[in-house]
């Protein structure tokens, strides 16, 4: 109800429709289930760096829960990140959009794709796929 404008909403939801973070040099494809409610977005556009080279992005590569609680501790601690996070246009879906989550899902994507300088459209590839192209043989590695 909540999702659909049915009801008041108390509290935001935020939703990664990736399903996982990127090292901001792309945008990965976006699971459609997200916007299958069809109600407005406001997008948000978030990158960050280490000066130590550490990649605070998420993917498969932490796959035990141990691996998980390390990289998020490691990101915590990680001294000098920088954090960028641009809000962009609440986007609303139209029409067309109303029937099928996965061209809201494209449209909103393409809108946060435009306000990432430079970054490259990575819509047929998976985290795990990124990860091997970004680091090659050291990908497991990079925990």
């Amino acid at each position: 109800e909540r999702l659909s404008g049915d009801a008041e909403v108390r509290w935001p939801l935020l939703i990664f429709p990736e399903g996982a973070t990127t090292t901001g040099r792309g945008l990965a494809a976006f699971r459609s289930g997200a916007f299958a409610p069809r109600a407005p977005v406001l997008p948000v556009v978030i990158s960050y760096t280490c000066p130590s080279g550490f990649d605070l992005s998420y993917t498969d590569n932490q796959s035990t829960a141990s691996a998980v609680l390390w990289h998020f501790v490691r990101s915590l601690l990680e001294r000098g990140k920088t954090i960028d996070v641009r809000v962009l246009e609440p986007l609303r879906p139209t029409p067309l959009m109303r029937t099928d989550a996965a061209t809201y899902a494209g449209a909103v994507r393409a809108a946060m794709l435009d306000a990432m300088p430079g970054a490259r459209d990575w819509h047929d590839w998976d985290n795990r796929r990124m990860r091997d192209a970004w680091y090659g043989a050291d990908a497991a590695s990079k925990d």
